[in-house]
């Protein structure tokens, strides 16, 4: 398969330029933290909502070192081949989240292993789903930075930041006609809802509708920053 050949190519290049110091100091920290969970007694879920956080902090380093850190030299092979900007592209955005999905993986599934629980394994996999999809949405908002402008990067940062910390449900109350105006608060990634998904699994009912605007935004984000990724000086 094509793809897979530009994501091993990629990923040898992470490994052989040791752009993976600043995930691994990250994950040292988090260990150390983390740690202080395996001293309860008792399941929680809420341990989600520290898994998520934790993937979103590892996805900005992560992307940042795949994206900016490639050396020009490494890319002349891949771009020699047919659709190479294109397979490039989305061999980054897959191994960026791989990677990052393995770590949150490895944690969960070390947390797990402290309990026991059959519940815990069985609902294992639609959590990681929505982690998945977390990811994914926070790659396609960095890749704007490597595909259009890397000095724009700090309104990605706040795009992110004001994504996790919005409770976009509380603003769906529409009284009066100046509450429309937080109809704009759905144009944030819904960082904080997937979040919460996360935790409790609820995605009935109006919980539905972050799940499709997670789903549109990151349609449209890979459809914008592909076009420009064709157009990119990357030499």
């Amino acid at each position: 398969m094509v793809l897979f050949t530009y994501i091993r190519f990629c990923f040898i290049n992470y490994l052989r330029q040791h752009r993976y110091i600043w995930d691994l100091i990250v994950i040292v920290l988090f260990s150390v933290f983390f740690g202080g969970f395996f001293a309860t007694t008792e399941l929680h879920d809420n341990i989600w909502l520290v898994f998520t956080v934790f993937a979103i902090i590892l996805n900005l380093l992560t992307a940042s070192m795949l994206f900016f850190l490639e050396k020009g030299n490494t890319l002349y092979f891949l771009l020699s081949k047919p659709d190479s900007r294109r397979q490039l592209f989305l061999a980054k955005i897959i191994l960026i989240v791989l990677v990052d999905l393995f770590w949150v993986f490895l944690f969960a599934f070390l947390y797990g292993l402290r309990f026991l629980s059959v519940e815990y394994f069985m609902l294992l996999p639609l959590r990681l789903f929505l982690i998945a999809l977390v990811l994914l949405l926070s790659t396609l908002l960095l890749s704007l930075t490597y595909t259009y402008h890397p000095r724009q990067i700090w309104l990605v940062f706040l795009l992110i930041i004001f994504g996790n910390i919005i409770n976009k449900e509380a603003m769906m109350v529409f009284e009066t006609p100046g509450d429309y105006a937080n109809l704009f608060a759905f144009l944030l990634p819904p960082f904080l809802e997937l979040n919460f998904m996360a935790v409790t699994l609820d995605v009935l009912n109006w919980r539905m509708v972050f799940l499709v605007i997670a789903l549109l935004q990151v349609w449209l984000l890979f459809y914008i920053s592909r076009r420009r990724m064709l157009r990119k000086d990357l030499i």
